[in-house]
């Protein structure tokens, strides 16, 4: 848990800072949380109601927030866990962006790993609770509705969306799962 509630600060101070000119995080905006949903409908009918209630839940609770500076790709490998703390490497797509985007996206990679029955339910659940505490002992968190709409975003673009185009098999096995946790935040 020490390493999550170190990469909370670190992505904290990460945001601390100014946003970078002309650039900005988009993956998670209204116009690829619409498109992501078509394509899941089109390619996979099964679960192309639960996506666009997804898209639309996410539309309809998304809130203005002022823009900091993100990684812009952040994931495991993408973080280095060593003696004295926690660095971020591959900082070619930084932009401007909503903190909220990049923490629901480590949030929902938690999320996915455990509905794809390779984290179990606590240690996702304290992963993401350091990360949390982590943040705030550095930086005010985004408001907790904000975020969930940012995770449910992040399960459907990032995750469910994935899994179909990169035709990732653990993602497409529990593609409906995906989108109910994402439903689920949505309706907390």
């Amino acid at each position: 848990m020490a390493a999550y509630r170190a990469l909370g600060a670190t992505l904290a101070r990460l945001h601390e800072l100014p946003p970078p000119d002309g650039a900005r995080f988009r993956r998670l905006d209204g116009d690829p949380v619409a498109a992501a949903s078509f394509v899941l409908a089109r390619v996979r009918p099964d679960v192309g109601s639960a996506a666009r209630r997804v898209a639309l839940g996410v539309a309809s609770r998304r809130a203005e927030e002022a823009l900091v500076c993100v990684h812009g790709d952040l994931h495991p490998k993408n973080v280095l866990v060593g003696a004295g703390g926690v660095g971020l490497v591959d900082l070619d797509q930084t932009a401007g962006g909503a903190a909220s985007d990049e923490l629901g996206s480590l949030l929902a990679s938690l999320r996915a790993a455990r509905v794809a029955g390779s984290l179990p339910p606590a240690r996702e659940h304290a992963c993401a609770e350091a990360l949390a505490d982590g943040y705030a002992a550095v930086r005010r968190l985004p408001p907790a509705a904000t975020l969930r709409a940012a995770t449910a975003a992040a399960l459907l673009v990032e995750r469910a969306l994935r899994a179909v185009t990169r035709v990732r098999a653990e993602g497409l096995a529990v593609l409906p799962a995906l989108l109910a946790e994402a439903e689920g935040l949505l309706d907390a």
